[in-house]
């Protein structure tokens, strides 16, 4: 059975296809390899490089666009994991809020910077908290191996939210609707 991640051309994105069975992706260590493999490969082929190696080494390097690159493919991975895992997910959203004018305008990049992901949830629930909090940990021991990142603690940031927190606009909810901060839609039901 295959690990490799499977991209289709829509429109200007590319959709990122998790290919692995169910058993597989039911193991948190499984799934941050495979997440981290499909992320390194799509980095690679976006950048030009000959390889997930190469796309480490950039990405470790600080290349502004390796790292985007990498983690906007990780955090899909990790949105694709999450809702074929929980059926009440409804979305998924990337937030990005950690970059100041000045990082941007000189295109410096913490290579290993959390991502910072919102997800929509029908109701909240402690086994979601768990699923995220296990594959973050999976997630931080296969970059430490594989990246050569021993000093790395958190990869995920995850804020659940619900309808309710939606409807009234609460929290991290309001997000949605921000004009100036937007989050990015990466997966929907």
């Amino acid at each position: 059975m295959s690990n490799i991640a499977s991209t289709k051309k829509q429109g200007n994105r590319l959709k990122i296809g998790f290919s692995t069975s169910l058993l597989q992706i039911a193991d948190a260590a499984n799934a941050a390899e495979a997440a981290l493999t499909n992320a390194l490969l799509l980095c690679a082929q976006r950048i030009g490089a000959e390889g997930s190696e190469s796309a480490i080494a950039r990405v470790r390097d600080g290349d502004a666009s390796a790292c985007n690159y990498w983690q906007y493919a990780l955090a899909g991975q990790v949105a694709e994991y999450l809702g074929t895992l929980d059926q009440d997910v409804k979305a998924v959203y990337l937030c990005e809020y950690d970059a100041t004018p000045e990082d941007i305008a000189f295109s410096e990049m913490k290579p290993m910077a959390p991502i910072h992901l919102m997800v929509w949830v029908r109701r909240k629930t402690a086994a979601l908290n768990s699923v995220v909090a296990a594959l973050d940990r999976a997630l931080v021991d296969t970059c430490r191996k594989r990246m050569g990142t021993p000093q790395l603690a958190l990869l995920l940031d995850v804020q659940v939210i619900d309808d309710d927190d939606v409807e009234r606009r609460a929290g991290y909810a309001a997000m949605i609707s921000s004009l100036h901060h937007k989050p990015i839609q990466i997966w929907t039901r």
